[in-house]
């Protein structure tokens, strides 16, 4: 688990520099890190990040070779999601990429 939450905040730095919204507990600038270092020992594996860019986010989710583009269905495994173009697409206003 340790190298994993390492990955993830690597990968969640990375995407803040870069620009894009990231979701994600371990940086210092997400709304709720003081509550989330009250009730749990790590940051954890699992970040997203907005876009706001459909053409963008299809770029990112087509260049990836870690993760396999999947709706999360409560496994382990890696994946990728592009919710803007998945079932549940006519709800969301925003462009987000899930890891």
């Amino acid at each position: 688990m340790d190298r994993q939450q390492t990955s993830a905040m690597a990968v969640a730095t990375t995407l803040d520099r870069l620009g894009f919204k990231v979701h994600y507990p371990g940086l210092s600038n997400h709304p709720g890190r003081d509550i989330h270092e009250r009730n749990a020992d790590g940051y954890g594996a699992v970040l997203s990040f907005t876009t706001g860019d459909k053409a963008l986010s299809e770029r990112i989710v087509g260049a990836t070779r870690l993760w396999g583009i999947s709706v999360s269905f409560g496994c382990v495994n890696s994946l990728i999601s592009m919710p803007c173009v998945m079932s549940y697409a006519m709800h969301l206003s925003t462009f987000t990429v899930s890891l």
